[in-house]
């Protein structure tokens, strides 16, 4: 089953933050990062329920050439909706910000 995707105003931030922030450190890396990230979004669309839940309806998606989670959850039935793409070492508790 194909799900829609939408993405919060945070989450597109996050994607454009941490972009940024790899360009800083290395050309071309942002672009990277941005791509990688689309191309899990692509994959949510294919595949939501393959990420068990994390708390509540919340579910975590781990990046794995970042060290990223995508945080999101399923919402009527054919929509994922991307809360945020959180960094690893960030403290949980800016996980739980995301509603």
């Amino acid at each position: 089953m194909n799900y829609s995707l939408l993405l919060t105003h945070e989450a597109l931030i996050d994607v454009e933050e941490a972009a940024q922030w790899y360009d800083s450190k290395q050309e071309k890396l942002g672009e990277e990062f941005s791509e990688t990230a689309l191309n899990y979004f692509e994959y949510l669309t294919r595949n939501a329920h393959s990420h068990p839940r994390v708390r509540g309806e919340y579910r975590e998606l781990t990046m794995k050439r970042f060290p990223y989670v995508i945080i999101y959850r399923i919402i009527k039935e054919k929509e994922v909706l991307v809360l945020g793409i959180i960094h690893t070492k960030k403290h949980p508790s800016s996980r739980k910000k995301r509603k």
